[in-house]
């Protein structure tokens, strides 16, 4: 059984991504899974319960990550902007239809999935805020004149529009263009 319901959401990821949420439909997620619509319908009661289900995915395992980010008492408030930034862009490269669908589809989310989703966002803004204020805690730099809402709603947009055009064999690995991005920042505040 959990076989099939990795199979259906791994078929509507690539399906979802592709055609959009409309141009979707529970038949053609089946068909691409492999299962009957019965089957799909057994795992999730709707289809926008199967989009919640990609979306969940993608921001369960990326704003645990991020917190222990946040929370790791070792590292500077600089360390912990590259390995967030690092670490935001491997997520593009490894789960970039996911996170496209999470950044594009949620628009089909009904009342209380919306409230999630929004919730979902608030949250890891403020871990990034979280970041941007201890940097200004420990440097006393140009920075410290930022918005820290701001400063990580632009963080999060760097990263975020990578996966417009980012590709696994591009000219730069992921790795070099977060140094890049990380550069970028860092020139900023010092």
């Amino acid at each position: 059984m959990k076989n099939n319901y990795d199979k259906i959401l791994k078929a509507a990821t690539r399906l979802i991504n592709k055609r959009g949420y409309h141009g979707t439909s529970i038949q053609m997620i089946a068909e691409k899974a492999g299962v009957s619509k019965a089957g799909v319908l057994y795992h999730f009661k709707s289809k926008e319960m199967l989009l919640l289900s990609v979306v969940k995915e993608h921001v369960q395992s990326g704003a645990y990550e991020l917190m222990l980010i946040v929370k790791e008492e070792k590292f500077s408030g600089m360390e912990k902007l590259k390995v967030f930034i690092r670490h935001q862009l491997k997520q593009i490269a490894e789960k970039g239809d996911t996170f496209n669908i999470y950044m594009s589809e949620s628009s089909h989310f009904g009342k209380q999935n919306r409230k999630l989703y929004r919730d979902s966002k608030r949250m890891y803004l403020t871990l990034v805020k979280e970041i941007i204020e201890q940097i200004q805690k420990e440097n006393g730099t140009p920075f410290d004149k930022l918005d820290s809402e701001l400063a990580a709603f632009a963080i999060l947009g760097m990263c975020g529009w990578a996966m417009m055009w980012y590709k696994n064999k591009g000219r730069f690995s992921i790795d070099e263009i977060s140094d890049q991005f990380y550069q970028l920042v860092k020139e900023k505040i010092f």
